[in-house]
């Protein structure tokens, strides 16, 4: 209950910030950049990330196929899943970044 409660007000708070600080009026996908160049820089990025995001669940399928075969306690495999997947948000970040700066220089 704390948990869900806490993530609606984080939801709350984002819109808040989207629409009074970064001035955000529509909330259509890609529509919220301002030109073309760069409406085709987001599809590139998001085309990339969304490829790496299907390749880290194939891979994350084999992980977790591969830890039930440890004979992981329940609680150290959950662990090691959330790691796993803690990394691979602030890796995809990174890859956010870096390929926006990247496609941003053609």
């Amino acid at each position: 209950m704390g948990l869900d409660l806490v993530l609606v007000i984080g939801i709350f708070i984002m819109f808040w910030v989207l629409q009074r600080r970064l001035d955000v009026k529509s909330y259509k996908g890609l529509y919220w950049v301002s030109d073309e160049r760069e409406r085709e820089i987001a599809l590139k990025v998001h085309s990339a990330i969304m490829m790496g995001n299907t390749y880290f669940l194939y891979g994350l399928l084999v992980v977790i196929f591969l830890l039930m075969n440890f004979g992981l306690s329940t609680q150290r495999f959950g662990q090691v899943l959330l790691g796993l997947v803690w990394l691979y948000l602030l890796f995809t970040n990174v890859q956010y970044l870096w390929l926006w700066t990247r496609y941003d220089q053609d």
